[in-house]
């Protein structure tokens, strides 16, 4: 499995390399330059994207801080009160996505309803989804707001009931 996974990503990046390197090879030929003409053209390229991330990065996180985490807490905190979810301080809680595995893990538990599993499974899946799909980034911000959201959520459980 290791290799096969080692192959593909061998594969996808050399499949990358082909438009960029085919676009500095045809400014190399229009431009009547040579091996460093293509060079520059290459790496101007590889500048350019990574000026389009940074600006793309930055901006998500800008927006995500300014209006998009609030509402995500928001949503999470809902799903968790509306859903009434186990008390998180029965649970492993160390990022928005252990809380959730674990409650969909312990479906075997009698005293959950199973909406809540299926809950529970939902947001796991859309996370592994993230994770699956290099969205990293979102991935970063849904846990983020999840972790929020459970820490919130156990706080409106009794003292009592931490133990």
């Amino acid at each position: 499995m290791g290799q096969n996974k080692f192959f593909n990503y061998a594969v996808s990046f050399l499949a990358g390399l082909i438009p960029e390197m085919a676009v500095a090879y045809f400014f190399m030929k229009m431009s009547n330059g040579g091996w460093a003409t293509f060079w520059i053209a290459y790496f101007s390229i590889q500048v350019f994207y990574f000026i389009v991330w940074l600006f793309r990065t930055g901006v998500s996180w800008i927006l995500y801080f300014a209006f998009g985490k609030r509402e995500m807490v928001e949503s999470f905190y809902q799903m968790l009160v509306k859903g009434k979810f186990p008390n998180p301080i029965h649970y492993y809680i160390e990022d928005g996505i252990t809380y959730f595995e674990d409650v969909a893990v312990d479906a075997n538990n009698e005293k959950l309803d199973p909406t809540v599993v299926q809950l529970a499974i939902s947001v796991r899946s859309q996370m592994k989804t993230c994770d699956g799909l290099g969205q990293w980034r979102m991935l970063s911000q849904l846990k983020m707001a999840a972790k929020i959201a459970i820490e919130r959520y156990l706080k409106t459980f009794p003292e009592g009931a931490r133990s």
